[in-house]
């Protein structure tokens, strides 16, 4: 289920909001023909006890990765998140950045420089660096 889409305005990445697995994930890729895809979780969309507490788990079906519950603090989980009008993307002013936003709070940002090095991005419902998200300080992203 797609939440959100939206184009930078240079017309060449697009950035998805996604919902699937129990989760919410962005999606950024070029309009080149590598793609260069870009993924960072968001949030959970439920809590649910699974028996593999790695970050890992379920990439190798190809599903999105849920994020343990161990990784996860009181803004880990939105439930009511089918509706559309409640999410809102930003493209950073380097059109390469961007910021999800849930009833206009600020709840994740994926940087120019993810992708690299197991960095996904930063994520205000997590509490440990893993492969698929940072912690989103009060106050805004670390460097």
């Amino acid at each position: 289920m797609i939440l959100s889409e939206l184009t930078n305005w240079q017309e060449n990445r697009t950035a998805v909001l996604e919902k699937s697995n129990d989760c919410i994930y962005l999606y950024s890729h070029s309009h080149d023909e590598d793609q260069n895809l870009k993924t960072l979780w968001v949030v959970n969309t439920r809590k649910k006890d699974t028996l593999d507490d790695s970050v890992r788990a379920g990439m190798e079906n190809g599903d999105q990765p849920y994020m343990p519950l161990k990784y996860c603090n009181d803004n880990a989980f939105i439930s009511e998140h089918e509706n559309e009008e409640d999410w809102r993307l930003q493209w950073g002013l380097d059109q390469n950045s961007i910021a999800v936003y849930y009833k206009n709070s600020l709840i994740a940002v994926m940087p120019e420089w993810s992708g690299f090095k197991e960095f996904s991005g930063y994520a205000l419902g997590v509490n440990a660096e893993t492969p698929i998200a940072w912690p989103l300080l009060p106050g805004g992203c670390r460097s």
